[in-house]
């Protein structure tokens, strides 16, 4: 039996889950001896529903398997989980030594990390990432950062740049999912171990629901019949990178330039904080029933058969994108990173990615691209769809081997 942990995904973001879900069906269909274990760090995992274990796995229970103040870590954490318990809160009581119990049995450690090595995120949340290597090291386990996003790494202390260029040379392979990140890598650091990729999941040919849940799973979705729909997948991240006065106004002028086309519009989330905005768009259109508030919660594999329903997606979450050009959906994204210009390239849609912080410039050309998609949708999705073919032809599980 091989064990394999799968790091940095969590069931809150559509994305992370999506990713967490990939990497299981990917590996259970290459290995059929395979024992996979999802790495949680908020909640109880319910294992009575899905076909993979979980393993509490925190900044202390790291530590604690690190050996870093161990008897500390371990005390800090039992406190605080019985105050928990006495409360009546959820709680994860008993579990701060399991990770560590574990780790000397795990033959292989995948990290589906979306973005949290570089100069955007705090020292900790670099070093927390640091320390999925660094249990790897220490119990001789190979790891594999599959496709994610790296860099800037222009940090104030620049003493973590040693931590990462030392750590970063343990990993068997290093996927990079943006050329940037990838040039960033090599070039900085100077290591020889990356490998440029798409997203996991944008490679997956689809999910085997059997490999996810050990029970028959009903999907729950609202249904569309017909045409003429579009969706609006908002970012709350969006707001603190941009302009919010000046970013609500290009949705509503983009919901404005659809209606005028005589389309339907689908507000809903990709990760749950970003209601606010989608509650906050669907009040400006309150007494109009073709802006439709969708509230439930999808998980990421009904949001897959939910987007394929669309004619055109305009959004700004990543992995909102994805699974709609897996879908062969085109989309307009809206966001603040190379990653999505990267993204609509490899999907042949280059021109639909604009920089949510150059509204003034781009509203024009936006506004343009929405009145195209309305009436040339069928165009593009035989673009994408013979960009798909060739996305699919190669998969980076292939290149994961465990060793003797």
């Amino acid at each position: 039996m091989k064990r394999v942990l799968i790091t940095g995904a969590n069931m809150e973001n559509k994305g992370a889950q999506s990713m967490l879900f990939v990497a299981v069906d990917e590996l259970k269909k290459r290995y059929k001896d395979v024992q996979v274990y999802f790495a949680y760090s908020s909640g109880n995992f319910d294992e009575e529903k899905y076909n993979f274990k979980g393993v509490y796995y925190t900044g202390v229970t790291k530590k604690i398997a690190l050996g870093q103040n161990g008897f500390y870590n371990y005390m800090k954490r039992s406190v605080k989980d019985c105050a928990k318990w006495i409360l009546g809160k959820r709680t994860a009581l008993w579990k701060a030594k399991e990770l560590k119990t574990l780790m000397s049995k795990m033959d292989m450690i995948i990290d589906v990390s979306g973005f949290q090595l570089g100069d955007k995120w705090d020292i900790t949340t670099n070093q927390e990432f640091l320390n999925n290597i660094r249990l790897a090291k220490k119990y001789n386990i190979p790891i594999y950062l599959m496709p994610q996003s790296f860099g800037p790494f222009h940090y104030k202390d620049k003493s973590i740049l040693k931590d990462i260029e030392e750590e970063l040379k343990y990993p068997e392979i290093i996927f990079a999912r943006e050329i940037q990140g990838k040039d960033m890598l090599e070039k900085e650091f100077g290591l020889t171990n990356v490998r440029l990729y798409s997203d996991m999941v944008l490679q997956n040919t689809g999910i085997d629901p059997k490999n996810i849940y050990k029970k028959d799973v009903k999907l729950n979705y609202t249904k569309i019949t017909g045409r003429g729909n579009v969706g609006i997948v908002p970012n709350t991240k969006c707001l603190k990178h941009g302009d919010q006065d000046k970013i609500y106004g290009l949705y509503m002028k983009l919901m404005d330039t659809i209606l005028a086309k005589g389309k339907k519009i689908y507000l809903f989330t990709h990760s749950s904080e970003d209601k606010i905005m989608c509650e906050y768009l669907k009040n400006q259109y309150k007494d109009n029933d073709n802006v439709v508030l969708i509230t439930e919660e999808m998980t990421c594999l009904e949001y897959d058969e939910f987007v394929n329903q669309l004619d055109f997606q305009i959004g700004s979450r990543f992995h909102g994108l994805v699974h709609a050009f897996r879908n062969d959906v085109p989309c307009i994204a809206l966001g603040w990173a190379v990653k999505y210009d990267e993204l609509c390239k490899i999907v042949g849609e280059e021109g639909y990615s604009f920089d949510i912080n150059k509204i003034d410039e781009n509203t024009d050309k936006i506004i343009e691209k929405v009145e195209y998609l309305a009436d040339h949708y069928e165009t593009e999705k035989k673009v994408i769809e013979e960009h798909m073919k060739i996305v699919r032809n190669d998969n980076c599980f292939s290149y994961i081997t465990f060793k003797n």
